[in-house]
């Protein structure tokens, strides 16, 4: 069945809208005096920008650009020399530009704020020069791909090329730190420092040597009857291949440090992962280690129909026509330990039903669907099946991964659920969308990544975890990271929702959003809210409240215990938004912007990714992303 997702606008859309109503609100009052009532309002709601362009925009260095009054910042000019200052409120501002040996006409500017957004703030630099550095790092087997830092009197990053060249252009005069970074390789000189005063500078170059040949990478394959005689092959700053011995144990020796991928291969043999990508620094790599199974038999697309109590397990699916696997008017059908994948159609197609469970399995569709909606989704459920668990499945690659339309009593749990690709308005990673009830989310690892160095396809997100026309649903305990849409969030508790818990969550760089709330009444509790990475476009709060849905009901609203923050393009900190229509929200126990950087950081302790999939039901899935130890891995 195919609905159709009503259109949401984007967040930074709603903010103007807020805004208007807010000026208008003042037009029709009585005794407005001085600044106008609108604007004394958006004292505690900040929607409004100032925003120019400086030229010569340069193209290898940003000018730099200060905000102070209100509300301070900084912003960076892009290659065209555009800035703006987003969320703010109205006000008397001071604008300056600065780059080193440049001077700017105006200085500086004063710019008064009132209940619109001012634009054509610009200025004109000049100086007595604009120069270029440009240089080679050799030789190219160590010079290509190196990162080239500039700093001093003004600060840029560039890369080198296949033959080692770079380039800095737009620069003033003034003395500059060369520096190139890359792991595993070390330069002569460590950096350069350099004067441009009356010409381009060219020739500031640096030689590279690997590092030292002294590292070793070396594990196991288990279990042994699967791990002998298996070939290992290495790839990335050093291409070599190996055989595991008759205990299935490999060791690849005397390698310089740098970036590896470790693959095995074995006629008639499966393994868990396919492949590891491993950084070797100073020191061995031990550990990396593969699980050895018979590869499961092949089959073509499975139609159950008004069946009871059917397993399927141990199998590849795969269809070139539709759906890799239909369910329809069944009770207590089992699909888990298998591949599912690639498909014309949805992985899993359940219309109807009840007792449906979908266990460990790795579910691919791949297809990219040419139009919405539910075409390929990982798992598409529709026409209201109850007690659905998906619980344990690495789903990657669908139109949305995991697509519910509604359905009773539905567990979506431990899943590892990767870039889900669309198009709009699909694009989640799990929706619940037309009469869902009962739902639980919790314990999963959503991911959205554009790196196609590890992924076979980039994300195209828009909600990771998304909620319309429900109630009585939780979303407990889940890991989200990534997604760059500017309308969509990490959490969304959309239109015509009602009754939902969202406790304990991780969000990081979830997009122009990390929760947003938008009808009912719910509670949002202890969860952790990080993204430093602003979205062209979007509002860039990390956690809003805003009755934008169509419901009549909106509020009460329970906030506590939540850390959160969001960096907006002008440098503002926003960690919380709320447009004032869903009753009283008390915050005083929650910790927003500025102040939550320190409990949000460092990363690598508070967002720590879980282990992929987070909770297997009874082995873990075979694919290329597994990476969990806590259950013995599924033999197919």
């Amino acid at each position: 069945m195919e609905h159709i997702h009503e259109l949401k606008q984007t967040f930074a859309a709603k903010q103007w809208v807020a805004t208007f109503a807010l000026f208008l609100g003042c037009l029709l009052s009585v005794g407005c005096d001085g600044l106008p009532t609108a604007q004394k309002q958006q004292s505690s709601t900040p929607s409004l920008s100032i925003s120019g362009v400086v030229v010569p925009g340069g193209t290898g260095v940003r000018v730099k650009v200060t905000l102070s009054g209100p509300a301070n910042g900084m912003a960076t000019a892009d290659s065209a020399g555009n800035y703006m200052f987003g969320s703010l409120r109205s006000g008397v501002y001071t604008v300056t530009p600065s780059l080193a040996g440049a001077t700017f006409d105006p200085p500086t500017q004063v710019i008064k704020v009132i209940n619109s957004d001012v634009q054509g703030v610009n200025f004109r630099a000049s100086g007595s020069s604009i120069f270029s550095i440009t240089g080679t790092i050799s030789p190219s087997i160590g010079g290509s791909g190196v990162t080239v830092s500039l700093g001093g009197g003004s600060e840029a990053t560039t890369t080198t090329d296949s033959s080692g060249n770079y380039r800095f252009s737009g620069l003033y005069a003034g003395s500059y730190t060369v520096t190139p970074t890359r792991t595993g390789v070390t330069f002569n000189p460590p950096s350069r420092v350099v004067t441009a005063t009356g010409s381009n500078i060219t020739g500031v170059n640096f030689s590279s040597t690997q590092s030292p040949i002294n590292v070793k990478i070396y594990g196991t394959v288990s279990p042994a009857a699967g791990g002998a005689g298996v070939k290992l092959a290495l790839g990335g700053s050093l291409s070599a291949i190996t055989t595991t011995d008759s205990l299935g144990n490999y060791t690849f020796s005397d390698l310089p440090a740098g970036s590896y991928v470790v693959t095995p291969s074995k006629s008639g043999v499966k393994f868990a992962p396919s492949a590891q990508r491993v950084t070797a620094a100073a020191s061995n790599v031990s550990g990396v280690n593969f699980t050895a199974s018979a590869s499961p038999s092949s089959s073509g697309p499975i139609v159950i129909t008004g069946q009871t109590g059917t397993v399927i397990q141990g199998l590849k699916i795969s269809s070139k026509t539709g759906d890799c696997v239909t369910i329809t008017n069944s009770t207590n059908i089992t699909i888990q330990n298998s591949e599912i994948g690639p498909c014309a159609g949805n992985g899993i197609k359940i219309s109807g039903g009840s007792g449906i469970n979908v266990f460990d399995n790795y579910i691919h569709p791949e297809t990219q669907s040419e139009g919405c909606c539910d075409h390929n989704d990982g798992i598409f459920a529709n026409n209201g099946p109850s007690n659905l668990w998906i619980q344990g499945n690495i789903i990657a690659y669908g139109e949305a991964n995991i697509e519910v339309s509604g359905g009773t009593s539905v567990k979506v749990i431990g899943n590892f659920l990767l870039n889900p690709r669309g198009p709009y308005p699909r694009g989640q990673n799990f929706q619940c969308w037309n009469s869902c009830s009962t739902v639980t989310v919790a314990d999963n690892y959503a991911l959205s990544s554009t790196d196609l160095s590890q992924f076979l396809y980039a994300e195209s997100t828009e909600d990771s975890i998304s909620f319309g026309r429900s109630d009585s649903f939780v979303v407990q305990n889940n890991f989200i990271a990534g997604g760059r849409s500017a309308s969509g969030c990490g959490i969304m508790l959309d239109t015509y929702t009602n009754g939902g818990s969202v406790l304990q969550n991780r969000l990081l760089d979830t997009g122009q959003c990390g929760i947003g709330v938008t009808d009912g009444s719910h509670t949002v509790s202890n969860n952790r809210v990080y993204n430093p990475t602003p979205v062209i476009g979007g509002g860039n709060t990390a956690v809003y409240v805003a009755h934008y849905g169509k419901s009549s009901v909106c509020g009460p609203i329970t906030m506590s215990n939540n850390v959160a923050d969001e960096l907006q393009a002008s440098g503002w900190h926003s960690g919380w938004w709320y447009r004032g229509d869903c009753g009283a929200i008390p915050t005083a126990s929650d910790v927003f912007g500025v102040p939550a950087d320190s409990q949000l950081t460092p990363l690598s302790t508070v967002f720590t990714p879980p282990l992929i999939p987070p909770q297997p039901k009874n082995c873990v899935a075979f694919s290329p992303y597994s990476t969990q130890t806590s259950a013995a891995a599924c033999m197919q």
